[in-house]
């Protein structure tokens, strides 16, 4: 086995405290900077935004990647950013007079929060210039007051800011305990890509903010970096950033603009709404929580690695678990000896003589339990599941066989692994398309169930066993009949996982299309299911609906509530895991999902757990 990085792991250091309002949190400190006029493509993956790239690929870090400006120029946008509003702003000029409408600044401070803006080259606190002379006498390179929304604020009669909120940068505090609820920051025209270079502009925040960033993560504070506009090319989509101790790591697929980014600040700290945030949605799903459980991906064929997710979403580590063999790694979580860490369960792919090896959550270089589940002879691969089948506390371990094997069940007791069962659970002993299986309690008798779904060849058929009736020799019982979860005609199999997305209190069963099926993903109601009927709640493809290598789905607790949410992992083709909270899964037919990059590059398909 080899150890690819180090634990990264906070979560001592995390402190996100929840408000009833969308369950976001309430961070420390925020810190806004606003960029000039590049779009999305122009800094993503651009080397001469190297350190834009750094922040949005950390750890603590999330990307909106469907980010849009709302309008053309500048000014409108910044006023719509800080209020809501363009405030009838249609161009870069000073406003006539001081507007008097709602602003985040003004309903922070009556809300006993503080706020400050801070621009580079401000020739003094609180000046209204228009701008300073700049390299060439006319502005270039330097301050521009259309980048200062808070300044058309300063001194109005109703919803005024004083003077004392418009800084120059040279004030933005070293030591950064001392800062604002919410500061902006905006650099000057050389340093924020109006005039000059994104190399420039990159070096600047780098040099001014980096040190920043850092604190932020292990502050409960945020970073976020955001553009005005785009230059006109790319329909407006700009580069947004966020970074800090409550965001949990991926890629934000969901449509977000200036009022999203205001709302989103203005739910932190239960503030009223200001102008257009009202009627706009506030940026949910990327926030970490140390209250939620931990999740892992394992590479398909073609990859060795396994990577373990703690609570607050950060990779706690890599690891190769069957150190130069790529034929895929299948994976779960769960923990085994008690210590609240979930421990990495994982097993091999196709070609090798089969293996099982649970890692220590908290320390990938100790084995809790390494073995052979099935005949050296047996090379097809493996499916790993883990939850409490006797009622002990203590989850069993649960081990299928992939292709060219039957559709078996092993379960071992997670207190020794000691064998509990060992039977076919789909009820055709000839079917060699293996089997694949989850845990979860369907019944309501407080004890987790087997389900088990037919491997690759067989159609989507699921069947459920009672925990407590497995057993050796003991009579098995079904918490529901035998059933087809997708077109009795497939014959690719089926993904399961279980857990309350509905929030009734009863667990759903959550299955996924097996590979050559597109990446759908449906979850079906407990409460019918126990009464053998089929109800569908959301019913949705995963990425890309053109794909056809499947979808695998995990259920996991990503935000600490009562409620479960969904981790789904690309089949063959793709290489991402999509992380849905059960808001996400109930707002709409097509659910917006935090997507993730376990091992960059690769598209050979992720397995989930």
């Amino acid at each position: 086995m080899r150890l690819l990085r180090p634990a990264m792991m906070h979560l001592e250091e995390l402190d996100p405290r929840v408000l009833p309002r969308g369950g976001l949190p309430v961070p420390d400190h925020v810190v806004i900077v606003v960029e000039e006029n590049h779009g999305f493509d122009q800094i993503r993956g651009n080397p001469d935004a190297a350190y834009f790239n750094a922040l949005a690929d950390g750890p603590h870090a999330a990307l909106l990647t469907q980010s849009f400006a709302v309008e053309h120029p500048s000014q409108p946008n910044y006023l719509d950013l800080f209020s809501g509003s363009n405030q009838g702003t249609r161009d870069d000029a000073v406003p006539a007079a001081q507007f008097v409408t709602p602003n985040l600044g003004a309903s922070l401070i009556a809300a006993g929060k503080t706020f400050v803006g801070y621009s580079e080259d401000l020739p003094a606190v609180g000046s209204l210039i228009a701008h300073t002379g700049g390299s060439d006498g006319l502005g270039t390179g330097a301050y521009w007051r259309k980048h200062n929304p808070w300044s058309d604020w300063q001194g109005s009669s109703s919803n005024g800011l004083a003077a004392e909120t418009n800084q120059p940068f040279t004030a933005f505090p070293t030591d950064y305990a001392n800062l604002p609820t919410v500061a902006f920051v905006v650099p000057n025209q050389a340093h924020d890509m109006h005039d000059g270079t994104v190399a420039q502009a990159d070096v600047w925040l780098r040099d001014n903010l980096g040190e920043y960033a850092d604190w932020a993560v292990t502050h409960n504070s945020l970073l976020v970096v955001t553009f005005d506009e785009d230059d006109s090319a790319e329909g407006n989509q700009i580069f947004t950033v966020v970074v800090g101790g409550p965001v949990r790591q991926g890629q934000y697929e969901g449509r977000v603009d200036h009022f999203g980014v205001l709302r989103t600040v203005e739910d932190f700290y239960d503030l009223p709404y200001a102008g257009a945030s009202a009627t706009t949605a506030a940026i949910t799903g990327i926030w970490a929580t140390p209250a939620g459980s931990g999740y892992a991906a394992g590479s398909d064929v073609g990859g060795g690695s396994a990577t373990l997710y703690g609570a607050d979403g950060t990779a706690a580590y890599t690891v190769q678990p069957f150190g130069a063999f790529s034929g895929g790694v299948r994976v779960a979580v769960a923990d085994f000896n008690g210590d609240g860490v979930g421990d990495l369960v994982t097993g091999t792919g196709p070609g090798i003589a089969t293996r099982v090896v649970v890692l220590d959550g908290a320390n990938a270089g100790h084995a809790l339990f390494d073995f052979a589940p099935f005949e050296a002879s047996f090379t097809g691969g493996v499916f790993v599941a883990a939850g409490d089948l006797t009622g002990d506390g203590v989850p069993e371990l649960v081990v299928t066989p992939d292709e060219g094997g039957g559709p078996r069940v092993r379960v071992l007791n997670g207190n020794g692994f000691a064998a509990v069962d060992d039977f076919f659970g789909i009820d055709d002993p000839a079917f060699r398309g293996g089997a694949r299986a989850t845990v979860g309690d369907l019944d309501g008798d407080g004890v987790g169930d087997l389900i088990v779904a037919a491997g690759f060849g067989g159609g989507p058929r699921v069947a459920g066993f009672s925990g407590r009736s497995l057993g050796a020799g003991a009579t098995r019982a079904k918490v529901f009949g035998d059933f087809f979860a997708f077109e009795a005609t497939l014959r690719n199999g089926v993904y399961v996982a279980v857990g309350d997305v509905s929030g009734d209190g009863v667990p759903d069963l959550v299955v996924g299309a097996g590979p050559g099926g597109g990446p759908r993903v449906s979850v079906l109601d407990g409460v019918r299911l126990r009464q053998n009927q089929l109800v569908r709640g959301p019913d949705f493809f995963a990425g890309d609906a053109t794909a056809r290598g499947g979808v695998r789905v995990a259920v996991k607790d990503l935000d600490g509530d009562p409620f479960a949410d969904l981790v789904v992992g690309d089949g063959t083709g793709g290489g991402r895991v999509r992380l849905y909270d059960r808001a996400a899964l109930t707002a709409g037919p097509n659910p917006v999902a935090v997507a993730v990059d376990p091992f960059p590059g690769f598209t050979g398909g992720v397995f989930v757990g």
